[in-house]
């Protein structure tokens, strides 16, 4: 049987809801074998999502003193989320996941994922309206995690789209939206890309599109 776990998980420490041990007791009463958390990496310029530097301290001594009571009992590990703009924190870290989450213009940091609605206007107001144009800059952006975060994962790779469902901002079936995801695909091969079963942020047709994002399979 092949071991099941959750290597993507949010807490307390950033925009989760529920305490690291909350979350492990319900991990073990389900029967994972692994269970890895990622708090946000700091992002200057977001205090409510991401990990402070004194919380992010505060969340690898939880994970510690939560793997020294239950590594018995299940696999634990202390991971770390690092976005983009996140300073290159070396250390000690299981794994570390890369994404991208903003994009950083003119000096002012704007989510991606927040609201469809602040996505409209970062397309209006600073891509003069062509949705195209954001997508080459936010993957450019992906194209460079591996280098800049050091990740061992990359997140949501197609993260742009979480809205698809209710607002679809971005045809990826054009070449030039194509040509952008491809191009950091190929850059970031090395690095594993994150899948979600449940089409959280890929619509319920897979990466960026419904046959895969380069529409063979």
């Amino acid at each position: 049987m092949l071991p099941i776990g959750n290597l993507h998980t949010h807490t307390c420490f950033c925009d989760g809801k529920d305490s690291p041990e909350e979350i492990l007791r319900e991990a073990i009463a389900q029967g994972l074998d692994t269970l890895g958390f990622s708090g946000h990496a700091y992002v200057e310029g977001d205090e409510e999502c991401c990990m402070s530097p004194e919380r992010t301290e505060e969340y690898r001594a939880e994970i510690g003193r939560l793997r020294a009571l239950y590594g018995d009992r299940i696999h634990l590990l202390c991971g770390i989320e690092r976005d983009y703009y996140s300073p290159l924190d070396r250390g000690g870290y299981d794994y570390v996941i890369g994404g991208v989450h903003y994009l950083r213009l003119d000096g002012e940091l704007y989510p991606l994922d927040l609201r469809a609605d602040v996505l409209r206007a970062l397309i209006r107001e600073h891509f003069s309206g062509d949705p195209v144009a954001l997508a080459r800059a936010y993957y450019e952006r992906v194209a460079e995690l591996p280098e800049k975060t050091e990740c061992d994962v990359i997140a949501h790779f197609d993260l742009i789209t979480k809205h698809r469902d209710n607002e679809n901002f971005f045809d990826s079936e054009t070449k030039e939206y194509r040509t952008a995801a491809l191009e950091a695909a190929e850059a970031t091969v090395e690095a594993l890309l994150e899948a979600k079963e449940n089409g959280e942020f890929h619509g319920k047709d897979g990466i960026d599109g419904k046959d895969g994002i380069d529409g063979k399979d």
